[in-house]
């Protein structure tokens, strides 16, 4: 869920300084119980589209999911009907 070390400190971090003294395991079972109640309840569930893409961003750099991304984005061919333009 968090897979590198300076994101768990920066999570646990930010957590500590609103007062909030929580250990990593217990941030992390709380994060999955909200994932499990936010997917399976029964009015608007928690579920990606029926055309998403999904990436799986574990234990990738910010940069290699970016470069994942924009490679997709060529392979669709989405590219040519956005006015966004890539530096």
């Amino acid at each position: 869920m968090l897979p590198l070390k300076k994101e768990q400190d920066g999570v646990i971090s930010k957590t500590k300084k609103r007062g909030v003294d929580v250990e990593l395991q217990d941030l992390v079972t709380a994060m999955r119980e909200r994932d499990r109640i936010d997917s399976t309840r029964s009015i608007a569930p928690l579920k990606p589209a029926e055309d998403a893409l999904i990436i799986d961003t574990t234990h990738k750099t910010v940069e290699e999911v970016v470069e994942e991304i924009l490679g997709k984005i060529k392979l669709s061919g989405l590219e040519r009907n956005s006015t966004y333009i890539h530096p």
